[in-house]
This record gives C-alpha cells, structure tokens and sequence, in this order.
C-alpha cells in the first residue's frame, strides 16, 4: 500500500475508534442495558448511535456558520471556475 492509503485508512480507523469511545463513556452504550436477547442489544445499539448522530449533528448546527444553502452555492461557484 502507498503511504497515502495507509495514512487515509488509519484516519478513517481513528474516527471509528473515536466513536465508539463516545458512544460507550458519553452515551452509556455499554452499561445502560444489560441483556443477552440479541434483539434487545441491536435496538439499544441503534438507540445510543442514533443520538450520538443527533448530537453530532446539533453541534454542527451551532458550531459550524456554513449552510448547506452556503456550501452548495460555493461548489457551483468552484464548478463553474473549473469550465
């Protein structure tokens, strides 16, 4: 593998890693349900991931000053700069 790639990889492994850390210290993934059904484990799962994306997504909202409105007008303006 090129250094490239390797170094892509592991940033892409560091923000998975990142997220599981928050998802268990932060949102109790593990210690807020205990049980052994397998159906049970998946919803809870889904529950605890699906708020750390609400939060992450709250945070942008009030943290980050550009719109998606803001973001796309620029892509067209880099586009029309690459005709």
């Amino acid at each position: 593998m090129s250094a490239q790639k390797i170094v892509k990889t592991y940033g892409a492994r560091w923000d998975i890693e990142v997220f599981f850390k928050a998802t268990k210290s932060l949102l109790n993934l593990s210690k807020e349900r205990q049980s052994r059904n397998y159906h049970v484990l998946i919803c809870h799962t889904t529950i605890a991931f699906t708020r750390f994306i609400l939060l992450s997504w709250q945070n942008r909202c009030d943290s980050d000053i550009r719109t998606f409105g803001g973001l796309f007008m620029e892509l067209c303006d880099e586009l029309q700069e690459l005709d």
